[in-house]
């Protein structure tokens, strides 16, 4: 809204009369009202030759298209940027802002400065004042589109003092006001509050390949022969004060009167009566002719002398307007809509890699004071998803040759970590208020490579084509102790027609999920079906030894027992052993009472399986994520999924065991005994958290 406000400012004189606050960061000021005029058809201007009028002393001019496409030549194929434009906020201002929004980088990856002044800037506010910049510039942008709609910017006609009265008009309009002008070539006036303006109609929202389209389709390079763009629209269907009936400057609407029917009516202007000349306004765009008043005779025949004839003998009336309103303010909010669905066309898809988690790590590793530990490798499949606009040149929404970076923000917990997870948001009676940092961070990827290991220098991906798989690497790590977790992938490079696209996409990623695998061959066994909690020395309780030596059992199979290995994969086939099927993880030499924990980025309910070697094969299950975040899409807040479990006086937000058995086993029951304290009333010794041998990530 600002920015379609603030593109009509000026400069020097007009400043002063208009009062406009000034706020352009890129002195000296400038009329940019003098750059929102694009002929079609007669003249349509080239570099340093737009519109005069009133800007006879603004240099360079520029069209409305190479203003607001920051190109002097923007119908071009692939038109060329223009470095030293001096409207910064163009199309392409609004990519560069939406890039640094997003990675906060330049466009050739350098880091953007944080610090002005005394002030260091955090992440998020930086993000945001590049978010405000991309919607202002977008707005600037429209605010040319629109003008596309006022007949006079189409066909070089200054209306900055004489000549306004439509402008005048719509905005008496948009006000609900009550108007009365006489401006010596017009007459309009009004009793009682005007109409609003029909902003919400059923008319199509235009799809075109290019940008300049939403200007003109018969500049442009792509053999579309329909007039379609908004300004050929207005320069072919409408007249203006300066060229109305009588001036042959424009074949369309036809010069000549004879051209049209006539109707008898009230001009609505202090009971004047006037002869209307009724048309037809051709729509290229809908192949349909729309029929209006459009010109009126007589309402100042003998009422100006001095006027040329064909002003004297035809003028607009306040029906012209209305019949036009009607038609152009729809199509001028209709190609505004275009323009913005077109800026943000592109979209991706990610999904799981074939490893089954985005990011894998062993939680004993990590350090929350350097900022290299956490999660350093996402891998990720990515699918370019939009559909194609229309079926001719540039129709499919292919990117190629671009980069490709992968983005994780979060906001770090309140909290004090610890490797035990007593500080996570799943402590019992913890809300997620009370562990949510209050500014949002971001890492962005330092690198980006396929499967085999080669890099990736320029990123290509066909629309509707088969999800590709990548690996991001992180000099600065994704951490574990964090809330919000999103994670971005984005790309800069062409999209169909575009050359210098910015796309993104935002997936909703649980927060980092420890998954806890415990040897508790040491205080839990198996009986026929029913769980044994052994005694604190791992013995099997007396009573229990008797009933397992009745049954024919050595009870010495319960007691504690070292794992050689114990293996974790999110792929399948979940077949035994793992350790032959490509594991995510496998641990060695894990004592009775021991553990290993790893930290995974993965969706929730994710199968998984873990084993232990020469022991037992644990059936495949979901895995339940911590889910600590903003809900992306409905922005409603959303708690832990998986509060921590206390296992012998250790925490697990979501864990796994290993235990021994005699008779049947215990598979299909509810979790084991897993206190503190023995079958004998001793304690038993405090779990011992063991480093992951290897992680093939």
């Amino acid at each position: 809204m600002r920015g379609a406000i603030r593109e009509d400012d000026g400069a020097g004189i007009a400043q002063r009369f208009i009062k406009n606050p000034e706020d352009d960061p890129f002195p000296p000021l400038m009329n940019r009202f003098c750059n929102h005029f694009l002929d079609p058809v007669t003249s349509r201007p080239t570099y340093g030759r737009a519109y005069s009028g009133f800007c006879f002393g603004e240099t360079p001019r520029f069209d409305s298209a190479q203003w607001s496409l920051g190109s002097l030549d923007p119908f071009s194929a692939l038109p060329p940027e223009y470095s030293s434009r001096r409207n910064h906020y163009s199309v392409l201002d609004a990519r560069e802002a939406m890039w640094r929004a997003l990675t906060l980088t330049d466009k050739s990856g350098n880091p953007l400065g944080r610090q002005v002044g005394p002030y260091t800037f955090t992440h998020e506010e930086m993000r945001r004042f590049y978010w405000a910049t991309t919607f202002r510039a977008l707005g600037n942008v429209m605010h040319a589109i629109q003008d596309m709609g006022q007949p006079q910017h189409v066909r070089n006609e200054g209306h900055g003092v004489m000549n306004t009265g439509y402008e005048k008009y719509v905005d008496a309009r948009a006000r609900r006001a009550s108007e009365y002008v006489f401006d010596g070539l017009q007459l309009i006036s009004t009793k009682g509050q005007l109409p609003e303006l029909p902003y919400n109609n059923a008319y199509p929202i235009p799809r075109f390949t290019r940008y300049s389209d939403y200007w003109s389709t018969r500049l442009g390079p792509n053999g579309d022969t329909r007039y379609a763009g908004l300004a050929d629209y207005s320069n072919r269907g409408f007249f203006t004060v300066e060229s109305n009936i009588g001036n042959s400057s424009y074949e369309l609407p036809a010069p000549s009167p004879n051209s049209y029917g006539r109707m008898r009516d009230s001009s609505g202007n202090f009971g004047i009566a006037a002869t209307y000349l009724m048309g037809a306004v051709p729509d290229d765009l809908t192949n349909s002719l729309d029929p209006i008043s459009m010109s009126t005779e007589g309402v100042f025949v003998g009422l100006v002398p001095g006027l040329p004839s064909f002003k004297r003998q035809y003028t607009l009336t306040k029906r012209n307007y209305d019949d036009r309103v009607n038609l152009l303010i729809p199509r001028a909010v209709a190609y505004s809509a275009g323009f913005v669905d077109f800026f943000f066309r592109g979209s991706m898809q990610i999904t799981l890699p074939d490893d089954g988690v985005y990011a894998a790590m062993d939680q004993l590793q990590f350090s929350p004071t350097d900022s290299a530990s956490g999660f350093t490798k996402v891998k990720l499949k990515l699918a370019n998803t939009p559909p194609p606009i229309g079926t001719g040149p540039g129709s499919a929404q292919d990117m190629t040759g671009g980069r490709l970076v992968a983005v994780a923000k979060f906001r770090r917990m309140k909290t004090t970590y610890s490797t035990d997870l007593s500080g996570d948001c799943g402590t019992a009676g913890r809300v997620l208020a009370d562990c949510r940092g209050a500014t949002e961070d971001i890492v962005v990827s330092s690198g980006v490579t396929l499967p085999d290991g080669s890099p990736v220098t320029s990123a290509s991906l066909v629309s509707g084509a088969a999800p590709q798989e990548f690996h991001f690497t992180f000099s600065e790590a994704i951490p574990l102790n964090v809330t919000d977790l999103y994670l971005q992938v984005v790309y800069r490079g062409a999209l169909g027609s575009e050359a210098d696209a910015v796309v993104v996409t935002t997936k909703n990623v649980p927060e980092p999920t420890y998954l806890t695998v415990y040897n508790l061959t040491d205080s839990v066994g198996c009986f026929n079906g029913s769980w044994v909690a052994l005694n604190s020395d791992g013995t099997v309780p007396a009573a229990i030894e008797t009933a397992i030596r009745d049954a024919g059992f050595n009870p010495a199979n319960l007691g504690p027992q070292a794992w050689e290995r114990s293996s974790v994969a999110f792929k399948p086939p979940f077949a035994y052993p793992l350790s032959d099927y490509s594991p995510l993880a496998s641990t060695f030499n894990i004592p009775a009472g021991g553990y290993y924990r790893l930290a995974v980025l993965t969706e929730d309910t994710r199968e998984h399986a873990f084993d232990v070697q020469l022991y037992q094969f644990f059936p495949p299950g979901p895995l339940g994520t911590a889910n600590n975040s903003i809900e992306y899409e409905t922005g409603v807040p959303t708690s832990m999924t998986t509060p921590l479990k206390q296992v012998r006086g250790t925490n697990a937000s979501f864990l796994r065991f290993g235990y021994r058995f005699v008779g049947a086993h215990c598979h299909d029951k509810p979790d084991p005994p897993i206190g503190a304290q023995g079958a004998n009333g001793g304690a038993y010794p405090l779990p011992v958290q063991k480093a992951v041998g290897n992680i093939a990530f």
